[in-house]
């Protein structure tokens, strides 16, 4: 089976290559290559036997032809600046992922699996307060969030309730 690894030039892409060749998946990596994520271009610690493509996950031919005779896509790719400059953020991060489904969608691609990454953006670093309930942690925020998951689940659980809620919150 071929994987294809979007980010895959980035830390975890790089190691998730690792382990699908290990694992007997022949593996493509598409990455652009950001300047300020990799400086000195192709960074050596990618695996040999990985096909590489150079290019931007929200251009929809370079998209198109990486997804190519791929079973298993892995999402990695992701903008992680934290200059303010947003819609390049929205279009890496969140358009890419639609364009993603667009395409095999549109053009029947024979793609079994979609495994879309996350990242520490989605629960934050610090303590937070919820007006409702209180102060609680990033990690406590993380782990109702895979207690939520196992309930079926899609909305974090509050600590003290165990009602859904994230919305009415602010940093502490």
């Amino acid at each position: 089976m071929r994987v294809l690894i979007t980010g895959g030039a980035g830390f975890i892409g790089g190691h998730l290559a690792d382990r699908f060749i290990r694992e007997g998946f022949r593996v493509r990596i598409l990455d652009s290559l950001e300047p300020r994520v990799h400086p000195h271009g192709r960074p050596n610690y990618l695996p040999a036997g990985a096909e590489f493509v150079e290019g931007d996950v929200t251009d929809r031919s370079v998209l198109l032809g990486a997804l190519q005779g791929v079973d298993i896509v892995s999402h990695q790719a992701a903008y992680q600046d934290y200059m303010p400059d947003f819609s390049r953020f929205l279009q890496v991060n969140a358009v890419s992922t639609a364009l993603l489904f667009e395409l095999i969608i549109g053009h029947r691609l024979p793609v079994k699996k979609v495994i879309v990454a996350s990242s520490q953006a989605v629960y934050g670093e610090g303590q937070y307060r919820c007006l409702d309930h209180g102060d609680f942690s990033a990690a406590a925020a993380f782990s109702r969030a895979i207690a939520a998951r196992e309930l079926g689940s899609f909305v974090s659980l509050m600590p003290r309730s165990g009602s859904g809620s994230g919305t009415r919150g602010a940093m502490a």
